[in-house]
């Protein structure tokens, strides 16, 4: 990796230090240059590459990665989970997959494996096994200058699915999303289901999923599965609702609501 100004940011929410190295490592084949930002509640007890910085702070996930993404120098944001590694030089074939449209507006992502097995077919989708639903971005390339514009990420999420929300944003402006079959990222943590009995606080899970078919869908049944299978829901190609970015004073300190039983 050459020791450039970084063209790609790295950045995202983090609790777990003790996997940081090993998702960083995944990195180190490209040619690139990058760097990582964390923002998170457990400071790391051993010492830092000198292009993977640490912010200390106790709020909510959803504000934690836009604090990253703010404080990132790249050109190109994307938002990569300490549970997760990339696939060998990952970051160098997003970003010519990205130069190869000539198109700003282009969010480019990876295809996701858990524990090195690709997901089940229609766990990418916006609902889940809707295959005419759109596909969603897992871990996606974004240009920093179009996510400035819009905003950064919506404050009414606590923890998932603001990447979804911000790619849909991007396709409304103009944009498209492009899958890179051949670059995964790859969950490799298997203690999940103990982490997910606390989705519907706080991780807030739920809430987030609602909230973003609340922006996203046309139908008074939005969470409803018969309703997408009988055609009672539609997706919109216009958000429904405003999206309302975070505020920039005391960021670091307190997670703004909703914030599920974040601090």
């Amino acid at each position: 990796m050459k020791k450039n100004k970084p063209i790609i940011s790295v950045c995202n929410a983090a609790r777990r230090p003790k996997y940081w190295m090993k998702m960083y490592n995944s990195l180190c084949s490209n040619d690139i240059p990058f760097e990582v930002i964390y923002v998170g509640p457990k400071s790391p007890k051993f010492t830092l590459p000198d292009n993977f910085k640490f912010i200390y702070s106790k709020v909510k996930p959803a504000q934690a990665a836009e604090i990253a993404s703010r404080r990132s120098t790249g050109e190109f944001l994307i938002h990569i989970p300490d549970d997760h590694t990339l696939s060998k030089g990952a970051l160098d074939i997003l970003y010519k997959t990205y130069l190869r449209y000539l198109d700003e507006k282009i969010v480019v992502s990876c295809v996701m494996n858990q524990n090195r097995k690709p997901i089940k077919k229609g766990l990418d989708n916006f609902i889940l096994y809707n295959l005419e639903t759109p596909r969603i971005p897992l871990q996606a390339l974004f240009n920093k200058k179009i996510w400035d514009r819009l905003g950064g990420i919506d404050k009414n999420f606590i923890s998932s699915l603001w990447d979804v929300d911000m790619a849909m944003r991007i396709i409304e402006i103009g944009g498209s999303m492009i899958h890179c079959e051949d670059v995964i990222s790859n969950e490799y943590v298997t203690d999940r289901e103990r982490e997910r009995r606390l989705i519907g606080k706080k991780l807030g899970g739920v809430s987030d999923r609602k909230y973003l078919h609340k922006a996203w869908v046309i139908g008074k049944n939005k969470m409803s599965k018969k309703a997408w299978a009988t055609g009672d829901n539609k997706m919109s190609k216009k958000r429904l609702i405003p999206s309302i970015s975070f505020k920039s004073k005391k960021i670091l300190e307190r997670s703004e609501r909703p914030r599920g039983e974040w601090k």
